[in-house]
């Protein structure tokens, strides 16, 4: 009796094992602790909660292969999942265009190609992001400019698995833990 209830035991723990591994390796690593998040603040560029934040431009999407059909929706996600989080975390940012001093600019790249290296060079996230080889997971660079002095007063990046084939409730949920570790530390001074 106690080898039978051993041997079902260890065919039980066997099993979940096998299942665990079969459901992370069809969707590939979930852990987001390891995405790689960079974040570069200038100390000299103070953003208050009343300084008001526009968005320079609408989040631009640069991919090396099509991004299919989903992609104009999930780019307007991500720009409202950043503006809401900016928002939640008390920063000022309006809709409406204006003259203000901060405005946000991010881009999504997925690939590798000529664009994307020259898009890397003007975030100037070094040495981290100079050193990758391939963006195929893709990347979301994220600043936020002092238009006047031409300098980011914040900017970051941070990497995540967007292959389209995943379910979209998975797609958007991993998309929601990225933005939230890339904008983690960041908070408007009092």
């Amino acid at each position: 009796m106690y080898n039978t209830k051993k041997t079902i035991i260890i065919l039980l723990l066997g099993l979940f094992t096998l299942l665990n591994t079969a459901c992370s390796s069809r969707y590939g690593d979930t852990d987001l602790s390891k995405r790689q998040v960079l974040t570069m603040t200038n100390p000299q560029l103070i953003i208050k909660r009343s300084t008001p934040l526009t968005w320079y431009s609408k989040l631009a999407l640069h991919s090396a292969t099509n991004p299919g059909d989903e992609a104009g929706e999930i780019i307007t996600y991500i720009q409202g999942l950043i503006s809401n989080t900016l928002l939640n975390k008390g920063f000022n940012v309006i809709e409406q265009a204006s003259d203000s001093q901060y405005q946000l600019v991010a881009v999504a790249m997925v690939g590798n190609n000529t664009a994307n290296q020259k898009i890397l060079e003007l975030f100037k996230l070094f040495p981290g992001l100079a050193e990758k080889e391939s963006y195929q997971q893709g990347t979301l660079l994220v600043a936020i400019v002092d238009v006047n002095r031409k300098k980011a007063a914040w900017r970051g990046s941070v990497q995540m698995l967007v292959d389209p084939s995943l379910p979209k409730a998975l797609r958007l949920e991993r998309i929601n833990g990225a933005v939230a570790r890339l904008l983690q530390n960041l908070k408007p001074h009092a």
